[in-house]
């Protein structure tokens, strides 16, 4: 008799695992071909998805990353550091050095943020280390003892742009005459260097004495800066009248069908994509955020249609990555946090307040929002060799916060 019960048991035991197995499948099925939905998310952790996906305020993010900007990687004079490392037994090379591209942008993020005392200490760091002794540009790389070796004496003229129109805003803020002086000493330098034969901007130019002096002769469009373009043609006239307009038509012939642009006209002045190792990435954003950003009817066009472009692969991926093709593919395997810094200005810069707000989400997603960590608020680079912080990605980063929380918070 017990025998019996026990067999019965077993059967039954059985046959409520084979249902539930049954069942389980058939639900996993229609759920995988799309039949029906999952089921809703237990209300708790509905809540807190939503509260998740619809942060709308920012603003904490950009002051946590502006804090660590300036707490952990600018010197008391100015210098600011390429990289910070997070695991302080690797070696970073070159990670003490600074350059002009590192003091431009934090000229200007400074000056539109209103933080007077730390844009003038940048300033002060330009005047005291980093220009040319004889033509006054920015030397675009000082070592950590703030000497420029070797080809370091060179100009970025793109840092020096960036530089002339942070100075515009501060002056703006706080009429002071040295940041006139030091606008118009960066400006002569790039009118005497920084121009090709043909009215062009030069990537890089410098000096050798008082007298010999040299530029590249080719164009890299990802350079061209066109805010500072416009205030140095409204200040001073020719040439700048012509060099902005013969960018400006050199950036709208340089875009292919797909909305990414070409980066380089070469000696022969071909388009290229050089600067982006012949494909389409950092070079070819930037020149989408500056066309963005230029207030300029036609070039805000051309962006949107580059923005379109990123939108559909975003659509279609639900991820940036860092580098393309012209056919649109991706030939990199990973995003980064730059990537969606600069889709993002572009996007904000462009009002286009749904898809900015993706953008930044994702790059919020990089930053360490641990308050308790030594590292709060920066936003880390993905490199798992050498795990740092670099001040390209923080500094386009804060950029790009401050100007989505300018625009759509205050």
């Amino acid at each position: 008799m017990t025998t019996k019960i026990n067999r019965s048991k077993i059967i039954f035991m059985i046959s409520i695992i084979t249902a539930y197995l049954t069942f389980g499948t058939i639900f996993y099925g229609l759920v995988t071909f799309g039949i029906i939905d999952k089921l809703p998310l237990p209300v708790d952790a509905y809540e807190l998805s939503v509260a998740k996906k619809n942060q709308t305020n920012f603003a904490e993010n950009l002051e946590a990353a502006q804090d660590f900007f300036i707490d952990k990687m600018i010197k008391d004079n100015g210098h600011v550091d390429l990289y910070y490392a997070i695991d302080k037994s690797k070696t970073i090379d070159g990670q003490y050095d600074t350059n002009s591209e590192a003091i431009s942008y934090l000229m200007l993020w400074t000056a539109k943020a209103g933080m007077k005392e730390e844009f003038d200490r940048a300033v002060m760091f330009v005047e005291n280390h980093m220009l040319q002794p004889d033509f006054r540009y920015m030397m675009w790389r000082l070592d950590q003892s703030d000497i420029a070796r070797g080809d370091g004496i060179n100009m970025a003229t793109d840092a020096d742009l960036r530089a002339i129109h942070a100075l515009k805003i501060a002056s703006e803020r706080w009429p002071e005459k040295r940041y006139d002086i030091l606008s118009k000493q960066l400006a002569d330098a790039l009118l005497k260097i920084g121009l090709t034969d043909d009215g062009l901007l030069a990537p890089y130019g410098g000096a050798s004495g008082k007298e010999s002096i040299w530029n590249t002769q080719e164009v890299w469009l990802s350079y061209t800066y066109f805010p500072a373009f416009a205030e140095l043609s409204e200040r001073y006239g020719e040439p700048w009248d012509e060099v902005y307009l013969n960018m400006k038509k050199a950036v709208l012939d340089a875009q292919i069908a797909n909305g990414l642009y070409n980066q380089q006209l070469t000696l022969k002045r071909d388009h290229g994509t050089g600067p982006d190792g012949g494909g389409y990435s950092i070079n070819s954003l930037w020149i989408m955020v500056r066309s963005a950003e230029s207030n300029d009817t036609e070039l805000m066009d051309s962006a949107r249609k580059g923005l379109s472009f990123y939108i559909s692969r975003y659509e279609k991926d639900l991820v940036l990555y860092t580098k393309y093709n012209s056919n649109g593919d991706p030939i990199s395997s990973s995003d980064s946090p730059w990537v969606y810094a600069l889709v993002g200005r572009a996007a904000i810069a462009l009002d286009d307040a749904e898809f900015s707000r993706k953008m930044i989400e994702e790059l919020v997603r990089f930053q360490v929002t641990d308050k308790d960590s030594d590292i709060y608020g920066a936003i880390p680079e993905l490199d798992p060799s050498i795990p740092r912080v670099g001040q390209f990605t923080m500094q386009e980063s804060i950029l790009t916060l401050q100007a989505y929380v300018t625009r759509y918070e205050t």
